[in-house]
């Protein structure tokens, strides 16, 4: 395990059911690369994972939102 993996090794996964109290910086925002799953970045901006999907069906997520067609 590499110093960064360790760094991020509390952190629950997408599909986690557990509450993230992970405190984020902007450099463990950085730390992300480019681009994350929406579900991380509804957890940077302190927003339910429903939330987050719905504000990027509305195209009013605080960021830029990648679709991906998935056929």
């Amino acid at each position: 395990m590499t110093s960064s993996d360790h760094q991020f090794a509390d952190r629950p996964g997408p599909d986690s059911e557990q509450p993230d109290d992970t405190v984020w910086t902007a450099d463990r925002i950085r730390a992300l690369g480019p681009v994350t799953d929406i579900t991380t970045g509804a957890r940077i901006f302190g927003l339910s994972r429903a939330a987050a999907y719905e504000l990027a069906a509305r195209d009013q997520f605080p960021v830029a939102v990648l679709r991906f067609d998935s056929q």
